[in-house]
């Protein structure tokens, strides 16, 4: 048992303030490993050389060692580890009402999908669908389950979840939610499948209650279908036996047949699925909606610098946003972009010197992307990247190519001029 009277006592009586510092700083998975890092290098000091002010000398060592450990400072707000923790806890007290709030059909696949990991190819057949059909029903269902967990949530748990939450989180957490409600089956019921499965082939228990059950003392037999048609019992064909691939996989179906079952509550998994007819355009992706609407932006405040024109974002839209130095432009102008639905989007425009074009950069908010909900999707692969703070993202449409990337809870989008990114990239500090 440590000594709680040594010269290192003083230190051990601090631990419980400097924990939560180490919890918000790094998360739950990285507290300990940065306490024990501290203390360790807290040891190696001797106690005659420590400073007087031992509280403040550990939290200046613990916020060293973390500067020092930190291979990605820029991944610092929402995105760093105390946001994930966060946003996993906001997900996990709202997964149940989103989950209850997809379609049958999706809720199904979600099912298959998290518990029994099943792959396009192993769901494909069940479903009657090729490989890549499946694979988009799949995704389908996964954006669903986002969307409605958008949903549910409200101002900062909206934005964490938007930035924080990465798409194999999200399946972490309804994986623990669908295992604590639905998992295991009932142990009557696995009674009673075993001895449905260890019952003699067209066996009933307690009659069948359709009422199409044969009567032996009749000899009416219900496969009867005309003239000639009966045989005895030793007349008929011997179903084949399964092989041994095809029963594992039929024994590993039943098993993920029955949780679908009770969380669909009889619902068919294979049912036809169809789209409505007349049913709106999906959502567009953020970088061509901002390629697509270029030709649609007014200029509202025709000259204006950078100070300007955050004044009148601040003014007009109520949004305090930073701002990016591009080399060789600057702010010459505000515009915006309204929808058919009245949505005004801010537009700031930069006089490009490199290219003598007019640069446009899109403010959006998650608030703002919000309300375009009908008309523009952060795909899974740009939400996860834009978690790292302030680091561009380039992507190509086919009306030309766009940089986005995320300040604070301000998603910005800045069309490249002649189609290039690469070099446009480095012109650009977020």
């Amino acid at each position: 048992m440590p000594d709680s009277s040594g010269p290192d006592s003083p230190l051990l009586s601090l631990l419980d303030d400097l924990y939560p510092l180490a919890r918000v700083l790094v998360g739950e998975a990285g507290a300990d490993d940065l306490i024990r890092t501290t203390y360790r290098r807290a040891r190696d000091v001797p106690p005659p050389e420590r400073p007087d002010a031992l509280r403040s000398w550990l939290v200046g060592l613990l916020l060293e060692t973390r500067r020092d450990r930190d291979d990605h400072p820029s991944d610092r707000g929402p995105g760093d580890a105390f946001g994930r923790e966060a946003a996993r806890h906001a997900a996990e007290q709202t997964l149940p009402v989103a989950f209850a709030a997809c379609s049958a059909q999706e809720r199904a696949l979600l099912v298959l999908d998290v518990l029994s990991d099943a792959s396009p190819a192993e769901l494909a057949p069940a479903l009657g669908l090729s490989d890549e059909d499946a694979r988009r029903e799949r995704d389908e269902a996964r954006s669903a389950l986002r969307a409605a967990l958008r949903d549910a949530l409200t101002g900062p748990e909206r934005m964490l979840v938007d930035v924080a939450l990465s798409e194999d989180d999200l399946r972490s957490v309804l994986q623990d939610v669908l295992r604590q409600r639905f998992q295991p089956a009932p142990p009557e019921l696995h009674d009673q499948v075993s001895a449905l499965l260890t019952s003699p082939a067209g066996a009933s228990s307690g009659g069948d209650s359709s009422g199409g059950a044969s009567d032996p003392e009749s000899g009416d037999d219900a496969s009867t279908a005309g003239p000639g048609a009966s045989a005895g019992p030793s007349e008929r064909a011997v179903p084949e036996e399964p092989s041994e691939e095809a029963f594992g996989l039929t024994a590993g179906l039943v098993g993920v047949g029955l949780l679908v079952a009770i969380v669909l509550g009889g619902y068919v998994v294979a049912a036809v699925w169809s789209t409505p007819s007349g049913s709106p355009s999906p959502p567009s992706p953020l970088s061509t909606f901002v390629a697509d609407h270029l030709d649609d932006v007014e200029t509202v405040l025709p000259e204006t610098d950078s100070a300007g024109a955050a004044d009148h974002l601040a003014q007009t839209y109520g949004r305090r946003v930073v701002l990016p130095r591009i080399a060789d432009a600057r702010v010459a102008a505000v515009g915006e972009v309204q929808t058919q639905s009245r949505t005004r989007i801010p537009v700031i425009l930069y006089d490009d010197a490199a290219s003598d074009r007019r640069l446009y950069l899109f403010a959006f908010s998650y608030a703002l992307l919000d309300t375009l909900n009908d008309r523009v999707s952060l795909d899974a692969g740009t939400r996860r990247r834009l978690e790292t703070e302030a680091t561009p993202i380039s992507r190509r449409t086919a009306s030309g190519a766009v940089v986005l990337w995320r300040t604070r809870d301000d998603v910005l989008g800045l069309a490249a001029p002649d189609g290039s990114t690469e070099a446009f990239i480095e012109r650009v500090e977020p």
